[in-house]
């Protein structure tokens, strides 16, 4: 049966293939992005490949594989990328954040040797602002065998909700049972030599 989109084009067997069993070098190095072999391929959400048999079907699991190795690779290299930038960014202000602190915590003490609780300076004010008092929780279940001091938030239970509905059929008022329908997935088997697949495919 043939799935392709009236008018869409589609790769063929060998344009899959490609950049499976190719021998050129597509590793990732920092900072150096390469044109991927499938660049011109950018099919749009309706596309469908004609998959016939047991055999194209394979292989394009193994795209699937040849795919998220990529992304996998794209990952690791950001990851990385993002590790130092982060390293780096912390190195720096943490150098400048010290200097900060220390020119802040001056001007504090200026203020409070001062016995002023403001001071307006032409390039910003300084101001002693009284602060709202907070509760401190020491021993939570000290504070809570009391009773006194507890807050309950009301939830629906989806749970029993849900086993209830299993057990009568029923829905109860005020909500509804979504059922969806069965979701399509895909385990893929990494790890495998895929290479001599050409070979393998009896119409090639």
């Amino acid at each position: 049966m043939n799935t392709t989109i009236p008018g869409q084009t589609t790769p063929t067997l060998d344009e899959i293939l490609l950049p499976i069993t190719n021998e050129q070098d597509d590793d990732l190095s920092p900072f150096e992005f390469n044109d991927s072999p499938e660049k011109d391929f950018s099919p749009d959400p309706g596309d469908l490949l004609d998959i016939t048999d047991f055999f194209k079907a394979d292989v394009t699991v193994m795209k699937l594989i040849y795919l998220q190795d990529r992304m996998d690779e794209i990952n690791d290299l950001y990851h990385k990328e993002l590790d130092h930038l982060n390293r780096w960014k912390e190195q720096r202000t943490a150098i400048l954040q010290r200097q900060y602190n220390f020119f802040n915590r001056s001007l504090e003490n200026w203020l409070a040797v001062s016995n002023r609780k403001s001071a307006n300076l032409p390039h910003g004010n300084l101001i002693f602002r009284k602060q709202p008092p907070h509760v401190d929780i020491l021993n939570e279940d000290t504070v809570l065998k009391t009773g006194l001091f507890v807050r309950i938030k009301r939830l629906p239970d989806m749970a029993a909700i849900l086993k209830h509905y299993k057990a009568t059929g029923e829905i109860p008022d005020g909500c509804d049972i979504i059922e969806p329908e069965p979701k399509f997935s895909i385990k893929l088997t990494p790890g495998k030599e895929h290479a001599n697949v050409r070979a393998q495919d009896p119409n090639h």
